[in-house]
Formats: structure tokens, C-alpha cells, sequence
């Protein structure tokens, strides 16, 4: 493909308004953003809640497109977001989502701070220990490309001998590093990989065409292309899939029972799909909410903006 002056003038463009996008406030740990649902209950609502009348959810809320802060409305947002309110609405109660370190959501839930925990949580065995889960997304990683995709990238085979950007310190980085391993023992040469500390920088290499590709969580590759279709698409299909899943605890039978069944009628009436399709999320879609995926004992998210 052709990439004239006029071209990358164009994807100069986009960049500004996706940079402008991204330039997320960080909200301080333990900050309350209270929210209203509706007050006619479909599900029996449990007793036990840390306060009457409101479901109090645990959630790191600086990860798009799952739970951020706007940076125009400065309101959360996410898809994660839109699903706990829908079922706190099926449930009759108020939202109050509590922004807390990624690293704490499960001890806090298990001190009753939270009466459960949704943050793009890979379902590690570990946690599987420490609290249960209902399964709503597939996670995993892959890769995002410049439209028409120039330079035939479909597996992270194909990045052998190619500049690859992705986010300094994420598992991404790691399976790079790792696979310059396969390119070395297939006589190909290494994938030059390029780091940045902000994901947004991350992107802006790949819309200026310094980069053939960046490799990131699945839900940011589909988002992106979403927002810039006119620029991006996915190179490929899902690496390293599991399953995400909201977290209550291990002896909280009735909250366990109420969320489950709550996302099971979002399944059965389309809200579940056409919140899917709202934030361009189709890799991260599961048609069963009882599907069972290999864990890759990770934790996520690891690409905070």
C-alpha cells in the first residue's frame, strides 16, 4: 500500500484525537463513585450487603476500555462498568464503585469492604482459592495492525525481523521477548521490540507507521479498532485466552447465586451482546456463561494507561 504525504497526514490526525482521548485522570485510590439503578427488583437481593441498599463493588478503574474515567465527562465508564450496573439494576439496588490498587481487590473483598469485585480479572487458580467467580469475558492478547494490514501480520511468527511496540513491563513484552527465541532457532532475524511506559505512546507509533504492529490485551486491540477503524485492525486471532469473572466471596452463597443469575438474564435478553457491541469488545464475547477456558495464571490488567 502507498503511504504518500497525504496519508500520514491523515493518521497524524486520528492520533491527536486518540491521544486526546487517552489522556485519562488518575483517580486516587479508595475514591467512592456512586451511582443509581432501578428500585424493582427481577432477582432476590441478598441481606448481607455492606450497605443497605447498594451493591459496593471493588474495582481498579484505570483500565480502558473495561473501567476508566473519561476524560471529557470525567465520569467512569467501561464495559465492565455498564455490566455491573446492568446487574445491579436486575438486583433493585444502588451502585457505589470503590477505585482500589488492582493488587488489593481480592484481601478487601475477603474484609467485606466490597460485596464483590469486577477489574478485568483474569480466573487465575490462585484466586480460584480465595474467592468464586462468575465468568463474563474472555480475555487474552493480540495484535493491532494499520488498516488493509501491509505487512501480512496474522501471529507473532510473522514479527520476526519486524518493529513491534507494546508497553514496557506488560506480559506482552514478555511473550515478545520469548519469541525472538523461535525466530533465533528458525535462523529469522529478531523482532526489534520497542517499549514505552504509556500505552497511548504505544499506539501513536503504530498510527505513524514506525511500528508494523503493537501487541496488547485483546480488549484494547478490539476497542481501538472500534474507535479507528479507519486506521487499525486485528492482526490475527486471540493469544493466551482465559476467562475473566466478578469475584464474590468464597461464603457468600446468596450474593454468588443473585450476580450469577442476574447475568445470566443479560445474557438471555441481548443486553450482554449489545454491550459487547457497543465497545467493540466481539473477541471477548462468551455465548455460555458457564464456558470453561484454560487459565494462563495471570494476573490483568497489566497495561494501565
Amino acid at each position: 500500500m502507498r503511504c504518500g504525504n497525504a496519508f500520514v497526514t491523515m493518521l497524524s490526525m486520528g492520533c491527536i484525537l486518540l491521544l486526546a482521548f487517552l489522556t485519562l485522570s488518575c483517580q486516587g485510590a479508595g475514591r467512592v463513585i456512586s451511582t443509581t439503578a432501578a428500585v424493582h427488583p427481577t432477582i432476590a437481593v441478598p441481606s448481607d450487603l455492606v450497605m443497605l441498599h447498594v451493591l459496593t463493588v471493588g474495582s481498579y478503574t484505570n483500565y480502558l476500555p473495561q473501567e476508566y474515567i473519561d476524560p471529557v465527562t470525567h465520569q467512569l465508564t467501561g464495559f465492565d462498568i455498564d455490566l455491573i450496573k446492568a446487574i445491579a439494576q436486575r438486583l433493585g439496588l444502588r451502585v457505589n464503585i470503590v477505585n482500589a490498587d488492582f493488587s488489593t481487590l481480592i484481601d478487601r473483598l475477603q474484609e467485606k469492604q466490597f460485596d464483590l469485585a469486577i477489574s478485568a480479572m483474569s480466573i487465575t487458580p490462585d484466586l480460584r482459592k480465595k474467592a468464586n467467580f462468575i465468568s463474563y469475558f474472555r480475555g487474552g492478547e493480540s495484535l493491532l495492525v494499520r488498516k488493509a494490514n501491509p505487512s501480512h501480520i496474522s501471529n507473532l511468527e510473522d514479527l520476526c525481523g519486524q518493529k513491534v511496540a507494546v508497553k514496557e513491563g506488560s506480559f506482552e513484552q514478555n511473550d515478545l521477548v520469548a519469541s525472538n527465541e523461535k525466530c533465533q532457532k528458525d535462523g529469522k532475524q529478531l523482532i526489534n521490540i520497542i517499549t514505552r511506559s504509556q500505552f497511548s505512546d504505544v499506539i501513536q507509533m503504530l498510527a505513524e507507521q514506525k511500528v508494523v504492529a503493537t501487541y496488547q490485551d485483546s480488549a484494547q486491540t478490539d476497542y481501538f479498532v472500534k474507535q479507528h477503524a479507519d486506521l487499525f485492525e486485528v492482526g490475527g486471532g486471540v493469544v493466551d485466552a482465559n476467562l475473566e469473572g466478578i469475584a464474590v466471596r468464597k461464603e457468600d452463597t446468596a450474593m454468588f447465586n443473585a450476580i450469577s443469575a442476574a447475568f445470566h438474564t443479560l445474557v438471555s435478553d441481548g443486553t450482554y451482546h449489545r454491550m459487547i457491541m457497543r465497545w467493540g469488545l466481539t473477541s471477548g464475547e462468551i455465548s455460555n456463561p458457564d464456558v470453561s477456558i484454560s487459565y494462563t495464571g495471570r494476573l490483568t490488567p497489566t497495561n494501565d494507561m
